[in-house]
């Protein structure tokens, strides 16, 4: 079980990481690190949600990103925390 909270960790990172290179390009640098932290700190749910409807106007693809980010690890941290213990 631990091996698959740690999988799952690792694939938040990897995907805030693919959603700034993506949803990102033609941004300086300064701004894609300043993104993908914004990106990173949507995988808390509640936070990406708030923080994707404050920009959406402003930055539609960085918007999609975080509510892309909220809802993988939303449905991720259900799925580990209560579905996969009952299977494993």
């Amino acid at each position: 079980m631990e091996l698959i909270q740690l999988i799952f960790m690792l694939s938040i990172l990897i995907l805030a990481g693919v959603l700034t290179v993506v949803k990102t390009k033609g941004d300086k640098t300064f701004m894609r690190v300043l993104k993908f932290l914004g990106i990173f700190i949507s995988s808390v749910p509640i936070i990406g949600i708030i923080q994707g409807f404050i920009v959406r106007k402003r930055s539609p693809l960085y918007s999609d990103a975080c509510f892309i980010q909220a809802i993988f690890c939303g449905i991720g941290y259900i799925i580990v925390t209560q579905v996969l213990p009952k299977y494993v």
